[in-house]
């Protein structure tokens, strides 16, 4: 691995340590009670929640739903005040805004926010807003890109031999397909 492709790692490692430097300086704590937190909105917005391992496979896309636990009750352990999407506004424009004001987003509102997010936030009892595509609504499919760079990362350690193709084995195929789809296709 080249310096060049470990620097977003790096990067979320320096960031990390100094974000830990500031919190054990008391600077977020002296930030999140002041006068000029109080007149802004803290909007937070999350993902995915994982069903099974795709924190794992895209981090910055999926959290297990042990983190975003931990989240919550770092929300409530700190004292911030969780408002609904459309009061928040309302009051941030009023210059009406408790102490600490936050608004929980979930972006695309697919399955594992049902089945995951959902009964972690009324747990906390906390409001929420989904940003529901209506797209995948009419279209019920995955995102091609997605679904592919998922199940290729499913299957990284998966070593295919000449002559076999996934899926075919019980079917009796694979001696009439293998040899078309590893044909040579050169010149």
């Amino acid at each position: 691995m080249t310096s060049h492709e470990n620097a977003p790692g790096v990067l979320r490692s320096l960031k990390s340590a100094s974000l830990r430097v500031l919190q054990k300086l008391g600077l977020f704590e002296l930030t999140g009670s002041s006068s000029w937190r109080r007149d802004r909105l803290l909007i937070l917005c999350y993902h995915g929640i994982s069903l099974g391992d795709e924190h794992e496979w895209d981090n910055q896309l999926y959290m297990s739903p042990g983190q975003f636990r931990q989240r919550l009750e770092y929300l409530r352990d700190g004292g911030y005040c969780i408002l609904g999407l459309a009061e928040a506004v309302t009051r941030l424009y009023k210059r009406d805004l408790p102490p600490k004001s936050a608004v929980i987003t979930i972006d695309d509102g697919a399955y594992d926010c049902y089945r995951q997010a959902h009964p972690i936030l009324k747990s906390f009892e906390y409001p929420f807003t989904v940003y529901q595509t209506t797209y995948y609504c009419d279209y019920n499919r995955p995102i091609f890109r997605l679904i592919c760079s998922y199940m290729l990362w499913k299957k990284r350690g998966l070593v295919l031999h000449a002559g076999k193709v996934p899926g075919l084995e019980s079917s009796g195929m694979n001696e009439d397909c293998a040899p078309a789809l590893f044909a040579d296709s050169g010149p």
